[in-house]
């Protein structure tokens, strides 16, 4: 399982530069609690990883009232990929440790830098990744589902088939937004599946990980190159 999220991100070639040489500088050592290790550096892209070591003592009280204490580290680590292009930002891993790398991302190029979620929804996300495979939706939370004027609701649809079909006989005509869809697909005789989530988030649950984050990357470019196409035209 691998949790991945992508951001928008105003980056380009000299603060990627930027970035790396300060990465480098700040390269992940045992003498320290946190650090970076670069993979792959262009002028266009960085690959990596940032790492934190975080240290804690566990008290144990036995039965007679001795207090043992055991010592615990803790490493999380957060694969990166970061670019010049849309999504500029490509997160791998725990999210505790997202805003410390925000932070020391911003402090390199002297806080020019703007971070944001992607807002294309998971419904114009899942219309993208379709272009590229078929796709075989087995549930779907729909969420903001209007009851009254004053009162909304939530709802998990889950089948063992598309589940798609029967979304219009659950809401009716009724205003609601596809909030999280779990799915599967065949692609080049392998299998994959995943969640897709609001906010350019995704769970990869079936398959192998980087053929699945290759073609959820494209599609979610797709996806918000269609939203802004809308929202022009509207």
């Amino acid at each position: 399982m691998k949790n991945v999220r992508w951001y928008e991100a105003n980056l380009n070639a000299s603060k990627l530069k930027r970035l790396a040489d300060a990465m480098l500088r700040d390269a992940y050592r045992a003498s320290r609690p946190w650090g970076f290790r670069l993979s792959d550096r262009r002028k266009e892209r960085l690959i990596g990883s940032y790492c934190e070591r975080v240290e804690r003592v566990d008290e144990v009280t036995d039965p007679f009232g001795k207090v043992t204490e055991y010592p615990r580290v803790e490493y999380r680590v957060i694969e990166f990929t970061l670019g010049s292009e849309f999504p500029a930002i490509e997160l791998h891993g725990p999210s505790r440790s997202v805003g410390d790398l925000f932070v020391h991302l911003a402090e390199y190029v002297g806080y020019d830098v703007l971070v944001s979620p992607i807002h294309a929804t998971v419904a114009s996300w899942l219309g993208a990744l379709e272009k590229y495979t078929s796709v075989q939706v087995t549930a779907l939370e729909i969420a903001a589902i209007a009851m009254t004027t004053q009162v909304n609701g939530r709802l998990w649809v889950e089948g063992t088939s598309d589940v798609r079909s029967a979304l219009r006989d659950i809401v009716g005509r009724r205003s609601h937004r596809i909030a999280r869809a779990r799915i599967s697909w065949k692609k080049d005789d392998a299998d994959g599946g995943c969640e897709l989530r609001e906010l350019g988030r995704a769970r990869i649950v079936v398959g192998r990980p980087q053929p699945a984050v290759d073609l959820l990357r494209a599609s979610l470019r797709e996806a918000r190159d269609a939203s802004e196409t809308a929202n022009r035209s509207s």
